[in-house]
């Protein structure tokens, strides 16, 4: 009967020891797979927190013209992302501008990696030395709105103190800005027109618009004689009214 007893008791040692070791493992297991959970969340989090941002597919040399196909998005934490740095909505106005140097795959894009393309610009109509001068004309300058983009026009002016005459011919319309009044019973407000100047017309119509200048439309495809006598301007006197008996 002794020698039972310390059995039992071992028998007791090994089957506690095999319980806190299971509860052990579970209680790991269990820590393990809660750990597991919570580096999940804080990962999905940190994913909806992340910024996509514009890059390259793969290197490209200077002087490539961009397509669409070079693009993909890569996200980055909020705290690395930069303000220059292009986003992937900015893509479609990249399609067909080149490279101005060396771009490695997956590099954040921005503006001064591309050599910009002004071929849509409004200033590209501007033939060399040209300049676009806009200026505000009522209804009747532009003849009633038939005036159109491409018509050429000679801009005349005399200084009702000096007697000069300044005119400027064969000037290109470059852009109508109409703006009307909501209601058709309302005058049109004034309407801005551009003009294609040289360097030496733009000095000369900047005086003249402080004058009251006159717009004759010209028609574009034939060549006018140039204005050699100078025409004084007619000023009209209204006769004061008469009262009483005649």
């Amino acid at each position: 009967m002794s020698r039972l007893k310390p059995l039992s008791l071992i028998w007791k040692l090994g089957i506690l020891f095999a319980v806190t070791m299971a509860v052990a493992a579970l209680s790991y297991s269990q820590l393990e797979r809660y750990a597991a959970a919570a580096a999940e969340q804080q990962q999905r989090v940190e994913q909806q927190q992340m910024i996509p941002i514009l890059v390259l597919a793969n290197d490209l040399d200077a002087n490539v013209r961009l397509e669409l196909a070079h693009f993909q998005q890569r996200k980055f934490p909020p705290q690395y992302v930069q303000d220059n740095w292009l986003e992937p909505h900015d893509a479609a106005g990249l399609i067909g501008l080149q490279t101005s140097r060396f771009l490695a795959r997956g590099e954040p894009l921005t503006l001064d990696a591309f050599r910009y393309d002004y071929r849509h610009h409004f200033s590209q109509r501007l033939q060399n030395n040209h300049y676009a001068v806009t200026v505000s004309l009522g209804i009747e300058q532009l003849h009633h709105g038939m005036l159109a983009i491409g018509d050429k026009v000679l801009l005349y002016s005399a200084d009702q103190l000096t007697q000069e005459a300044i005119w400027l011919a064969n000037i290109e319309v470059l852009a109508i800005d109409q703006q009307y009044q909501q209601r058709a019973s309302e005058a049109a407000l004034p309407t801005t027109v551009t003009f294609a100047m040289t360097a030496d017309q733009a000095k000369r119509f900047e005086h003249m618009r402080q004058l009251n200048f006159q717009l004759w439309l010209q028609h574009p495809q034939q060549r006018y004689p140039a204005l050699t006598a100078e025409l004084r301007p007619v000023l009209h006197r209204m006769q004061s009214e008469r009262y009483g008996d005649q």
